[in-house]
């Protein structure tokens, strides 16, 4: 569906509204919900687009409006749509988006191999913090360390790492310091991809691209946020928290290579290894009650297109 660009008054918003083909009871509802916005967001000033043609029940709203206001959830576009229906008194469904604005020289990303760079920022924020699950504002955390590191490998590849220190367990009584360990990320895509990692950077000059590269990339986190705290990287985690010894632990995200179905699109290894020897206590005892042993554990190597079914679905 096309949109207009944005109508700069309550009479143009009529206008349009009309001319696009909306019903009589939709252009009423059209102006209360863009005087609503107008007055509750008073900083954003033409904050509602329209279709071009169809009319219909649809209409989207900037991107910047959900992205600045923290009663809204970023990362649930179709509830904070509703949430605003509700509070303007309205039944139309709203969405978010830029419409045809062509933003920041027309920058289009793939959600799908963006992922990537943002699913090894989550990995990483677990592994920072072994003691805990992780929230989306760890990842974001990760993130923005990372956009400060940001350089050109190529015109082909934009390129970022950098290595985090992770505390390891000790007791109030430990007289020998625990060294902390190397979380070291890396993270190289394509730059029209990192542009949606890294929404402050591709976008800084364009605050509604910028917006909405934000939204669209917290519909990435959630899921790579449950992955992270998943068991098997949670279980990677707490032995590294509680071995009591410095380890290396290293995220590649290789989003510039071949990309067939069976590609690992992050790699990890922890100490150079990509197995590690778990104790006896940190598994539990098998199905016929004997005590837990030792075991191995073979590190997934992770392809999103092929073990992390949430991107399936995901487009660019």
């Amino acid at each position: 569906m096309a949109y207009s660009q944005r109508p700069a008054s309550s009479q143009e918003a009529s206008s349009m509204a009309t001319s696009g083909g909306y019903k009589t009871d939709k252009v009423t509802q059209i102006i209360d919900l863009y005087s609503y916005l107008r007055r509750v967001y008073p900083e954003v000033e033409r904050p509602l687009l329209l279709q071009n043609s169809g009319g219909g029940n649809e209409v989207k709203i900037l991107p910047s409006i959900l992205t600045t206001d923290e009663t809204l959830d970023v990362a649930d576009k179709r509830a904070s749509g509703r949430t605003l229906a509700n509070r303007a008194g309205v039944s139309l469904s709203i969405k978010f988006g830029i419409g045809t604005a062509p933003g920041n020289g027309g920058i289009r990303y793939n959600m799908g191999n963006a992922a990537e760079g943002v699913m090894a920022a989550a990995i990483a924020a677990r592994f920072i913090n072994k003691a805990r699950r992780i929230s989306s504002n760890d990842v974001v955390s990760v993130l923005n360390t990372l956009q400060r590191n940001l350089t050109n490998r190529s015109q082909r590849v934009r390129y970022c790492n950098h290595t985090f220190q992770s505390e390891n367990y000790k007791t109030s009584k430990e007289s020998r310091i625990i060294p902390d360990d190397d979380v070291r990320v890396e993270i190289a895509l394509s730059p029209i991809n990192m542009a949606l990692v890294f929404p402050g950077d591709a976008f800084s000059d364009d605050s509604e691209e910028r917006a909405q590269a934000l939204v669209d990339r917290a519909s990435i986190i959630t899921p790579c946020v449950q992955y992270a705290n998943s068991r098997e990287i949670s279980q990677l985690s707490n032995v590294m928290y509680y071995n009591r010894v410095k380890d290396d632990i290293h995220i590649n995200a290789d989003g510039v290579g071949d990309e067939t179905g069976t590609k690992v699109d992050i790699y990890l290894t922890i100490n150079g290894q990509k197995s590690i020897d778990i104790p006896g206590k940190y598994s539990g005892p098998n199905s016929r009650g004997r005590l837990p042993t030792s075991q191995r554990l073979n590190i997934t190597q992770i392809s999103l297109k092929r073990e992390v079914n949430q991107f399936a679905q995901v487009g660019g």
